[in-house]
C-alpha cells in the first residue's frame, strides 16, 4: 500500500488521502486505489459482473465497450 495525499491546484489546504494497492509480485501493478477509504475496484465490481453475465453482452462487449471509450478524444481543460 502507497500512501499519498493529493493537493487540490487552487486551494492547497484542500487534500484528499489517495493510496495505492500494489501487488506483491513482480512486475509490480496497481491493482486498487483507494480515495477517503473509498475502493475504486469494489465501485466498478457489480457493472462489470452484469456486462459479464448478461445474455448477448459478455467478455467481448466489455471489450468493445472499452475500445471504443479510449478511441474518444479526451476534451481539453
Amino acid at each position: 500500500l502507497v500512501h499519498t495525499t493529493a493537493t487540490n491546484k487552487t486551494n492547497a489546504r484542500e487534500t484528499v488521502q489517495l493510496d495505492y494497492v500494489v501487488s506483491r509480485t513482480a512486475p509490480f501493478k496497481i491493482v486498487d486505489i483507494v480515495i477517503e477509504t473509498a475502493h475504486i475496484t469494489t465501485g466498478y465490481r457489480g457493472p462489470f459482473h452484469g456486462w459479464l453475465t448478461t445474455p448477448g453482452q459478455g467478455y467481448p462487449y466489455l471489450v468493445q465497450s472499452i475500445r471504443a471509450t479510449l478511441a474518444k478524444p479526451v476534451p481539453a481543460h
